[in-house]
């Protein structure tokens, strides 16, 4: 548990500082304060607080669609119809064949 006072943070601005969701980033279901996977669908929240921008290796804020340090496209091999998160260099979705 955090203690409040001036030299902590609360919960809620450490999330907000991580980008913690308040609802999951698979299913959508609301998240409990400090959950770190998703009661309904076991997503690993870990996972997408971790993740890096594949151009510049920034630490990429949850449900970015552009890099903050360099500006690239994180939805760029993204498939626009089926949502299946595809190879760098991919121009057909490999899950369903969509243009990319």
């Amino acid at each position: 548990m955090i203690n409040e006072s001036e030299d902590s943070f609360e919960i809620k601005e450490i999330e907000e500082i991580l980008g913690i969701p308040d609802k999951c980033p698979k299913c959508g279901v609301k998240l409990k304060k400090g959950s770190t996977r998703c009661p309904n669908c076991d997503y690993d929240l870990f996972d997408e607080l971790n993740k890096r921008c594949p151009k510049c290796g920034k630490r990429i804020p949850v449900g970015s669609k552009f890099c903050i340090r360099c500006g690239n496209d994180l939805e760029k091999y993204k498939c626009h119809k089926c949502g299946y998160e595809n190879k760098k260099g991919t121009k057909f979705c490999i899950k369903c064949g969509n243009v990319l």
